[in-house]
């Protein structure tokens, strides 16, 4: 238990992991339309699917294993990367379970001395917190709240990083131009 009284459940009564999929280069191109997940993220887009609906991917191998991403639908995965197969969608929301996953340091279950990797076996037998789904849905209410504020900001900031730009540019002209008077 946990100080809320929060049951646990171990991965292997909750969830189903599975490995991605080798996909030879060729098969990758950004005119295809179909994201294609490595273990940091989308490292191209495929000609095919392997994974129908949104899930969490995590870096299986090398300096990304255990970095988390949430895939959209309709994309593959990569030998590279694990993926989130199944989970009841009754007891989790996914938006819920990748921030789980991101908190969690999955990178904490790696061995291998040379080349660090990451097996299935940590993620299933992990005891995973189980709020009550209507607590789960409101919390991923309030991420997607602050995603869209994320959104909004970078794009003011990035105005500004723009404005900065132009009247520093402007500042170097007038110095410029007093410069040519002396």
């Amino acid at each position: 238990m946990n100080e809320k009284a929060f049951p646990l459940q171990s991965g292997n009564n909750v969830f189903v992991f599975s490995s991605g999929k080798f996909n030879p280069t060729h098969l990758l191109d950004t005119s295809y339309k179909f994201p294609c997940y490595g273990g940091n993220g989308i490292t191209g887009y495929s000609k095919d699917y392997l994974i129908e609906e949104e899930t969490i991917i995590i870096g299986r191998v090398g300096a990304n294993c255990g970095c988390v991403h949430l895939s959209s639908s309709n994309s593959w995965v990569t030998d590279n990367a694990i993926y989130l197969k199944e989970y009841d969608k009754k007891m989790f929301n996914l938006m819920f379970l990748y921030q789980l996953f991101c908190f969690m340091d999955i990178r904490k279950f790696a061995d291998g001395a040379g080349q660090p990797k990451i097996s299935q076996k940590p993620l299933y037998d992990f005891m995973y917190i189980l709020p009550p789904l209507s607590l789960q849905n409101r919390f991923a209410e309030i991420v997607k709240e602050i995603d869209k504020r994320n959104v909004v900001m970078q794009e003011v900031l990035n105005k500004l990083e723009f404005i900065l730009t132009i009247l520093f540019m402007y500042i170097i002209m007038y110095i410029g131009e007093c410069n040519a008077f002396f």
